[in-house]
Protein backbone atom coordinates (compact mmCIF):
# COMPACT_ATOMS: atom_id res chain seq x y z
CA UNK A 1 0.00 0.00 0.00
CA UNK A 2 1.08 3.49 -0.70
CA UNK A 3 0.05 7.18 0.34
CA UNK A 4 0.62 10.13 -1.28
CA UNK A 5 1.03 13.56 0.09
CA UNK A 6 2.56 16.99 -0.61
CA UNK A 7 6.75 17.05 -0.78
CA UNK A 8 8.52 18.18 2.14
CA UNK A 9 12.14 19.72 2.00
CA UNK A 10 13.21 16.21 3.81
CA UNK A 11 12.01 14.26 0.61
CA UNK A 12 14.04 16.05 -1.78
CA UNK A 13 16.85 14.14 -1.53
CA UNK A 14 14.89 11.25 -2.16
CA UNK A 15 12.99 12.63 -4.91
CA UNK A 16 16.28 13.42 -6.65
CA UNK A 17 17.69 9.92 -6.49
CA UNK A 18 14.56 8.67 -7.88
CA UNK A 19 14.95 11.57 -11.10
CA UNK A 20 18.62 10.26 -11.69
CA UNK A 21 17.64 6.58 -11.53
CA UNK A 22 14.48 7.60 -14.16
CA UNK A 23 16.52 10.17 -17.17
CA UNK A 24 19.30 9.77 -18.65
CA UNK A 25 18.90 13.85 -18.57
CA UNK A 26 17.64 14.64 -14.87
CA UNK A 27 16.25 17.55 -13.45
CA UNK A 28 18.58 19.80 -11.81
CA UNK A 29 18.18 19.71 -7.98
CA UNK A 30 17.18 23.58 -8.08
CA UNK A 31 13.83 23.10 -9.87
CA UNK A 32 12.70 20.65 -7.04
CA UNK A 33 13.27 23.40 -4.58
CA UNK A 34 11.72 26.01 -7.21
CA UNK A 35 8.48 23.79 -6.63
CA UNK A 36 8.82 22.42 -3.14
CA UNK A 37 6.12 24.82 -1.50
CA UNK A 38 3.52 24.03 -4.41
CA UNK A 39 0.63 21.67 -3.20
CA UNK A 40 1.27 20.70 -6.96
CA UNK A 41 4.28 18.51 -5.82
CA UNK A 42 3.76 15.32 -4.66
CA UNK A 43 5.32 12.24 -4.11
CA UNK A 44 3.94 8.45 -3.16
CA UNK A 45 5.40 7.10 -0.11
CA UNK A 46 5.13 3.12 1.10
CA UNK A 47 6.11 2.37 3.83
CA UNK A 48 7.66 6.16 5.09
CA UNK A 49 9.82 5.61 1.99
CA UNK A 50 9.26 8.16 -1.25
CA UNK A 51 9.37 5.93 -4.04
CA UNK A 52 7.41 8.36 -6.79
CA UNK A 53 6.78 11.95 -7.24
CA UNK A 54 5.03 14.21 -9.46
CA UNK A 55 5.24 17.61 -10.29
CA UNK A 56 2.40 19.47 -12.09
CA UNK A 57 1.56 23.16 -12.57
CA UNK A 58 -1.08 25.36 -14.49
CA UNK A 59 0.12 27.15 -17.49
CA UNK A 60 -2.24 29.97 -18.92
CA UNK A 61 -5.62 27.57 -19.31
CA UNK A 62 -3.87 24.26 -18.81
CA UNK A 63 -2.65 21.74 -16.80
CA UNK A 64 0.88 20.72 -17.20
CA UNK A 65 2.49 17.81 -15.82
CA UNK A 66 5.88 18.95 -15.60
CA UNK A 67 7.98 15.58 -14.31
CA UNK A 68 6.59 12.14 -13.20
CA UNK A 69 8.89 9.17 -11.85
CA UNK A 70 8.86 6.55 -9.94
CA UNK A 71 11.69 3.62 -8.49
CA UNK A 72 12.03 0.52 -10.78
CA UNK A 73 11.03 -1.49 -8.49
CA UNK A 74 7.69 -0.06 -7.30
CA UNK A 75 6.50 0.52 -10.96
CA UNK A 76 3.43 -1.57 -12.19
CA UNK A 77 1.75 -1.37 -8.65
CA UNK A 78 -0.53 1.57 -9.67
CA UNK A 79 1.36 4.40 -8.19
CA UNK A 80 2.07 6.47 -11.07
CA UNK A 81 -1.47 6.26 -12.04
CA UNK A 82 -2.97 7.35 -8.78
CA UNK A 83 0.38 10.44 -8.87
CA UNK A 84 -1.25 11.11 -12.52
CA UNK A 85 -4.87 11.06 -11.03
CA UNK A 86 -4.58 13.14 -7.97
CA UNK A 87 -2.49 15.56 -10.16
CA UNK A 88 -5.24 15.90 -12.59
CA UNK A 89 -7.43 16.52 -9.60
CA UNK A 90 -5.48 19.09 -7.97
CA UNK A 91 -5.06 21.03 -11.78
CA UNK A 92 -9.01 21.76 -12.12
CA UNK A 93 -8.55 22.78 -15.39
CA UNK A 94 -10.05 21.37 -18.50
CA UNK A 95 -7.00 20.04 -20.51
CA UNK A 96 -3.74 19.01 -18.83
CA UNK A 97 -0.79 18.39 -21.15
CA UNK A 98 2.90 16.64 -20.53
CA UNK A 99 5.29 16.10 -23.05
CA UNK A 100 7.51 13.48 -23.35
CA UNK A 101 10.93 12.10 -25.07
CA UNK A 102 9.95 10.44 -28.52
CA UNK A 103 11.80 7.26 -27.92
CA UNK A 104 10.22 6.78 -24.27
CA UNK A 105 7.70 3.93 -25.77
CA UNK A 106 6.54 2.72 -22.05
CA UNK A 107 5.73 6.58 -21.32
CA UNK A 108 3.66 6.79 -24.24
CA UNK A 109 1.81 3.78 -23.10
CA UNK A 110 1.29 4.50 -19.58
CA UNK A 111 -0.38 7.73 -20.24
CA UNK A 112 -2.39 6.58 -23.54
CA UNK A 113 -3.55 4.44 -21.33
CA UNK A 114 -4.54 7.38 -18.73
CA UNK A 115 -6.58 9.19 -22.30
CA UNK A 116 -4.01 11.18 -22.95
CA UNK A 117 -3.65 11.79 -27.23
CA UNK A 118 -0.83 12.61 -29.27
CA UNK A 119 -1.30 16.53 -30.21
CA UNK A 120 1.84 17.34 -31.99
CA UNK A 121 5.59 17.02 -31.65
CA UNK A 122 8.32 19.64 -30.72
CA UNK A 123 11.72 19.39 -32.30
CA UNK A 124 14.92 19.19 -30.24
CA UNK A 125 13.29 20.45 -27.29
CA UNK A 126 15.68 18.12 -24.83
CA UNK A 127 18.72 19.50 -24.33
CA UNK A 128 20.37 16.62 -25.70
CA UNK A 129 18.11 17.54 -28.93
CA UNK A 130 15.73 14.76 -28.61
CA UNK A 131 12.49 15.20 -29.82
CA UNK A 132 9.37 15.68 -27.73
CA UNK A 133 5.80 14.16 -28.41
CA UNK A 134 2.87 16.72 -26.85
CA UNK A 135 -0.11 14.84 -25.33
CA UNK A 136 -2.97 16.23 -24.02
CA UNK A 137 -5.60 15.21 -21.88
CA UNK A 138 -9.50 16.58 -22.15
CA UNK A 139 -10.86 16.74 -18.57
CA UNK A 140 -13.99 17.69 -18.92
Amino acid sequence: MFTIRKCKKKDISSVIKIENQSFENPYRENIFYHFLNSDKFLVAEVEGKVVGYIICDIRGDEGLIISIAVLRNYRRRGIGKALMEKSIELLETDVVMLTLREHNRAALRFYSKLGFKIKGMLKEYYENDDDAIVMKKRIN
